[in-house]
């Protein structure tokens, strides 16, 4: 049932975080708060890697019993893989982890691979700080700018599937190709990637 929904996933499927509004006094001020957002996640990703979250107990007439918690270590581990008429829910077979392991960062409607684990080590928050100025910079190059192809990914799953196949066929090269489109352990959308007109935005206003 899940997997034949073809609704667009941003909304309708996708788990998201809202944040309180923050005031940024300018770009490295919202790159730094990316960066400690970033290094966040991954130290949850290292409890569910190592299997240290706490275990979920039931309340009312389930008080006391433990819940299964394999919901939470297939957060980081698997990926939905658009198809014409059902989507494949693809996992990770191996516990080992993966290298490179890696984020998309979505800025300016550029999308960008960053690793945050090279030879076995996790970038800490200045490195992090680091590269994601690096990409502000490349995104903001308008010379340099590839299609937004992208943006495919948050279209309906059908839609979505016929753009991948023919993408994948024709090897487009861009920052994040449709096969780096999956698997990654988290998705940040940075300068430039909201809607530019207010009709767009999820409020409707």
């Amino acid at each position: 049932m899940y997997l034949n929904n073809r609704l667009a996933l941003p909304v309708n499927s996708s788990p998201a975080v809202v944040f309180s509004r923050q005031h940024f006094q300018d770009t490295n001020d919202q790159l730094r708060f990316a960066a400690n957002l970033i290094s966040g996640v991954l130290n949850y990703k290292a409890l569910l890697d190592s299997h240290s979250i706490p275990t979920d107990y039931g309340k009312g007439q389930l008080s006391g019993q433990p819940l299964c918690m394999k919901q939470y270590y297939g957060l980081f581990s698997s990926y939905r893989l658009p198809g014409h008429t059902q989507d494949t829910l693809v996992a990770q077979r191996s516990s080992v982890m993966p290298e490179p392991e890696h984020i998309i960062v979505a800025c300016y409607n550029q999308f960008f691979v960053l690793d945050v684990v090279t030879n076995f080590r996790r970038l800490s928050e200045g490195d992090l700080f680091t590269q994601l100025r690096k990409i502000v910079k490349m995104a903001s190059n308008e010379d340099e700018r590839l299609p937004p192809i992208g943006l495919l990914t948050s279209d309906a799953r059908s839609q979505w599937a016929e753009a991948r196949t023919v993408l994948v066929k024709g090897q487009r090269q861009c920052p994040a190709s449709p096969r780096s489109s999956h698997p990654h352990a988290h998705w940040l959308p940075c300068a430039g990637s909201a809607p530019c007109h207010p009709h767009l935005a999820l409020h409707g206003r």
